[in-house]
């Protein structure tokens, strides 16, 4: 298993701070002073936000991949990061501790943050994917603000959490979505406000 930071691989601290910006207005239960009832507090039938910020492509070599859609979309190939143990405390993979990381390269493509992910070591969400499936889109994120409650309100509609964990700025989880969805989803929870959200 390869561990630690590759040679040209940086640690993925920021990369929340490199998520599109959003315009929308606050999606309903997102602030508790805003006179809006939180999630818990009212009958939910949806996610509180419908906004999606990310598409995340599993890929066997996120240089070449990254090197492609640059020269495709006619843009800069963005710098590869690792998404390491060590940056995502508290990693869950099906239920149990993982040290899963892998590199990833994020494009913004507009309002939509393109992210190709290159798993690496320990079994993940990732590497069951391209095990599984190959190359492919893997989940779409949404921002949430109660992770938890979005938690729940998924699961109990069978969708359940297959990966979990955090980085120095939030906290994300991986939902099994593929049967109702045909991917899964990702939802990102921010301890802080970033410059671009």
């Amino acid at each position: 298993m390869e561990t630690g930071n590759p040679r040209g691989v940086h640690p993925v601290h920021s990369w929340q701070e490199t998520l599109p910006s959003t315009t929308h207005p606050p999606a309903p239960g997102r602030y508790r002073d805003s006179g809006v009832p939180l999630l818990t507090e009212v009958a939910v039938d949806h996610l509180e936000n419908n906004t999606i910020i990310q598409i995340g492509i599993v890929v066997r070599d996120v240089e070449d991949a990254a090197t492609r859609y640059a020269q495709i979309f006619g843009v800069p190939k963005p710098q590869i990061v690792a998404i390491a143990a060590d940056s995502f405390a508290n990693t869950h993979y099906r239920g149990q501790p993982s040290n899963a990381w892998g590199k990833a390269a994020f494009f913004d493509m507009g309002a939509v943050q393109l992210e190709l992910i290159e798993p690496v070591g320990a079994p993940s969400t990732w590497e069951e994917f391209l095990r599984l499936h190959g190359e492919g889109i893997h989940h779409i994120a949404v921002r949430v603000e109660q992770l938890e409650e979005a938690q729940a309100f998924l699961a109990a509609r069978g969708m359940p959490v297959v990966q979990s964990g955090g980085w120095d700025g939030g906290r994300y989880a991986y939902i099994d979505s593929v049967k109702q969805l045909g991917a899964m989803l990702e939802l990102l929870k921010f301890d802080r406000e970033t410059s671009r959200q």
